[in-house]
């Protein structure tokens, strides 16, 4: 081999060993959920959704926050382009939004109950939550997210929490993000409970629907005083019913450990 030839191998070798480093120490890419915006145009084009995706940027910046990359994700229309998407990220968050149309645990809108659903997104939070479990991908999923993950484990939920618990300790506030105005009890063995060294917490509360029946598969991992489950857990998941990125966005960053563990998850 000429000396010319060798260095430009070596030079390779080093640049190829330089690549490899760099990927073994990449920062996580997190694909995050968006919503979707009503659209005057006719929707009958063939497209899964014709109006415009939209995440607010407190998702962005909390996963940037806790060592993610955050990728937002287009809408969908196959299990397998769904897989092929997720199969180039190392996590998925599940943003909050609307109602969850209760045809997906077998029931109708009750009478009395203010269900108000967006069909198209449950179609494509749905494929994407189905497949991330069947890719066993780890999994943060947030208030809309919590509940949307639990009916795709099989679970169900309450339509309408001031219908059905009627007693309920206030789970819909008015106050900015960084204000807890409900208590959670954090269950012992927990990860949440681990990381965050706490066994209560006041969190932030903006639903009105909740999870009744648990999904075969995650634990219970924290509830509030009226019973209602705000937390569960399983293998590469973490839910939670509350919002993690409105508090952080504000600079309350009690929460912020939980989403770096799951983040960590994710390496």
């Amino acid at each position: 081999m000429s000396r010319s030839s060798f260095i430009t191998v070596s030079i390779a070798a080093l640049l190829l060993a330089v690549t490899l480093s760099s990927c073994s120490s990449r920062k996580p890419l997190i694909g995050v959920t968006p919503g979707y915006s009503s659209s005057s145009d006719d929707d009958n084009v063939g497209y899964v959704y014709n109006g415009t995706a939209r995440l607010l940027g407190t998702y962005i910046e909390t996963v940037i926050r806790a060592g993610g990359v955050p990728v937002i994700l287009p809408a969908v229309r196959d299990s397998l382009s769904c897989a092929d998407i997720l199969s180039r990220l190392d996590g998925m968050m599940i943003s909050g939004g609307e109602d969850l149309d209760p045809a997906y645990y077998g029931e109708s809108i009750i009478e009395g109950a203010r269900v108000g659903v967006n069909a198209q997104r449950d179609t494509v939070d749905m494929l994407y939550a189905r497949t991330a479990v069947a890719m066993k991908k780890p999994i943060f999923a947030i208030c809309r997210g919590f509940q949307l993950l639990n009916v795709a484990l099989g679970g169900s939920l309450y339509q309408d929490l001031p219908t059905q618990i009627p007693d309920n300790v206030g789970h819909s506030q008015r106050e900015p993000g960084n204000v807890g105005t409900h208590k959670i009890t954090i269950e012992k063995g927990s990860t949440l409970r681990k990381v965050l060294k706490a066994d209560t917490l006041w969190v932030n509360s903006y639903h009105h629907q909740g999870v009744k029946d648990l999904a075969k598969g995650v634990k219970v991992t924290a509830r509030t005083d009226d019973g209602l489950i705000e937390g569960y857990e399983g293998k590469n998941i973490y839910a939670v019913q509350f919002h993690p990125e409105k508090a952080i966005d504000l600079g309350e960053m009690t929460l912020l450990p939980y989403v770096e563990d799951f983040v960590s998850k994710c390496r």
